[in-house]
């Protein structure tokens, strides 16, 4: 983002997101409550007839008869997510919130608007999208994100670039600020009623006293209200760079399925439709510039049977032909559930392709991979899942302890740390080390050894069984290397490994 650019906020604040998300009239008589029995929403008709939020249900319904309903949070935020998916096309910069107070969606649009020509353009293409969905809402553009979003839920909205003298800001009342009701209730009883009084007190006092009396919470929450609309004044510095906004990340949300005119009822007639689906989902990938990291089938009959069968592959990448595979191994594992009237892909886990940081496997490398699933795939259709295993490594000190078997599907943590990475280790560690036998102060292990280098301190469970150690590469006889350690609490020998 261009950090000499002036912002550009624009705040749309969704009043009746709780009626729209249960697909409610506005034009009807629709109280919502929430779990304590509250009026949380209710629909215009209801307030003029003297219902108000935050009233208790059995009140309210004694005012009038109307249709209630309880509040679904989850579908509010799953509304607010799927617009902001839709604006994402106007920009990337989108913070979506949803608070006791409303619900908004905060856009940054300095960077976007020479793509859309101009300011206005941009504007009345955005609120096209948002009046497609049939949602009341307010709007207002500022130079911050929290100004923006006062006043779009004030009574003076504001359509055009609010400048901090303006009155639209500067008449806003204490209580519709975005700030905890025990510091309304303290500027209350100072007398302060409107952002105005409180500017004039900032004026008068200064910056670093306000902050000082009232805290460096509201005084950061009023210098993000007043610097970034253009305040004129000597009580808070502008800072020299601006912050980065956040990315908004769409949900990247992948189906397809094909019906089949007659049932299917062998696993080798599956395979043509489920390359169809891969293919299908390859070219999709390609064109997103995305990876996939496995997927989910699922199956239907014409009597309304059901079954999945989910795929993971070890990494992400784009090989559908990959995923073919592997389907068709899992499914000789586990067969066909019932004759097959529908095929899907319900659900695609998909990643970003990192094109500018990925690191790029030569043929070879991908070809390695690919070899490698399919066969670990195939061991375990015959095996079973739970007998095919690998090492990861844990977060331990103690040699013994550093590693564990995991299933040969899941991820293991395969990358050492640097200091790990470039200490000398044995090829294979025993899994009890045994202890050495000591003459005439000589150490033997199926013969006399010589310790050639170390010490290596190792130091670890202070807490729990304390271990100490001095591990040395120790040479035997035969010229074969063993990786040896003096117990410093026992002060015993032990061979831990062979190089």
């Amino acid at each position: 983002m261009n950090t000499h650019q002036r912002p550009v906020y624009l705040a749309l604040r969704f009043p009746f997101i709780a009626l729209e998300a249960l697909n409610c009239s506005l034009e009807q008589k629709v109280l919502v409550y929430n779990k304590q029995q509250q009026v949380v929403m209710a629909s215009p008709p209801c307030f003029e007839q003297g219902v108000k939020l935050d009233m208790n249900l059995a009140n309210a319904s004694l005012l009038l008869e109307a249709e209630t309903q309880a509040r679904d949070y989850q579908a509010e935020l799953l509304l607010l997510k799927s617009l902001a998916d839709q604006l994402y096309e106007f920009t990337p910069y989108i913070d979506t919130q949803h608070q006791a107070s409303g619900a908004a969606l905060i856009l940054e649009l300095s960077t976007c608007l020479k793509l859309f020509n101009g300011l206005e353009r941009l504007l009345e293409a955005i609120y096209s999208c948002v009046s497609q969905r049939g949602l009341e809402y307010q709007a207002a553009l500022a130079g911050s994100s929290e100004a923006a979003w006062l006043l779009a839920g004030s009574s003076k909205h504001c359509w055009a670039y609010a400048m901090a003298d303006s009155d639209a800001l500067l008449g806003l009342n204490v209580s519709e600020l975005n700030i905890d009701e025990a510091t309304k209730d303290s500027l209350r009883k100072s007398g302060f009623r409107n952002l105005a009084e409180l500017k004039k007190q900032l004026v008068k006092s200064g910056g670093q006293a306000f902050r000082t009396r009232w805290g460096a919470g509201l005084a950061d929450y009023l210098n993000a209200l007043f610097m970034a609309n253009a305040v004129q004044s000597d009580l808070f510095h502008r800072p020299l760079f601006r912050c980065r906004e956040q990315f908004y990340e769409p949900e990247q949300a992948y189906r397809s399925s094909l019906e089949f005119d007659y049932p299917l009822v062998s696993i080798d007639l599956l395979d043509a439709p489920m390359r169809q689906l891969l293919e299908e989902l390859g070219t999709y990938l390609q064109q997103n510039q995305l990876q996939c990291s496995g997927i989910t089938w699922a199956f239907g009959s014409i009597d309304q049977r059901h079954s999945s069968m989910p795929v993971r592959c070890e990494r992400v990448h784009k090989d559908y032909l990959l995923l073919l595979e592997l389907s068709l191994i899992q499914l000789q594992q586990l067969g066909l559930p019932f004759e097959v009237d529908r095929l899907s892909i319900e659900q695609a886990d998909l990643h970003s392709a990192e094109l500018a940081t990925e690191k790029l496997a030569s043929f070879t490398e991908k070809q390695d991979s690919r070899d490698e699933q399919l066969l670990l795939r195939r061991m375990q259709a015959r095996l079973g899942r739970k007998n095919v295993r690998k090492l990861s490594l844990v977060d331990e000190h103690v040699p013994e302890l550093a590693s564990t078997s995991v299933a040969a599907d899941e991820l293991a943590l395969t990358h050492l740390p640097q200091a790990l990475a470039e200490a000398e280790r044995p090829s294979w560690l025993l899994k009890s080390p045994l202890k050495l036998a000591v003459d005439k102060q000589k150490l033997f292990w199926q013969g006399p050894l010589q310790l050639i280098r170390g010490p290596e301190r190792i130091e670890s469970h202070w807490w729990d069984e304390p271990c100490a150690r001095d591990y040395f590469v120790a040479l035997r006889d035969d010229q074969v290397r063993l990786w040896v350690y003096r117990d410093l609490r026992q002060q015993d020998w032990y061979v831990h490994g062979i190089f």
